[in-house]
């Protein structure tokens, strides 16, 4: 959707823009948050659009890393053409 894709570059635009030691720590705060909430099945079926939000956001980051995407990549919505 063109829509999501330009909102998207939006975001990241706007997490590159911030100063380094800040956006690592909003960075490690979502990773923080969607390791506790969303690791665990029975949390992650009562808070499933918070574990989908989280992750679209934390893929955002430059500091999202190969276990990070592993992370995310559960809720992330599948690609559809």
């Amino acid at each position: 959707m063109v829509v999501a894709g330009w909102w998207s570059g939006r975001e990241q635009r706007g997490l590159l823009s911030l100063p380094a030691p800040i956006r690592r720590e909003i960075y490690l705060r979502t990773l923080s948050s969607v390791t506790a909430l969303c690791t665990d099945q029975r949390a992650a079926d009562a808070v499933a659009s918070r574990c989908q939000d989280s992750a679209r956001f934390l893929v955002e980051f430059p500091e999202c890393d190969e276990a990070c995407r592993t992370l995310a990549r559960p809720f992330l919505p599948e690609p559809t053409r």
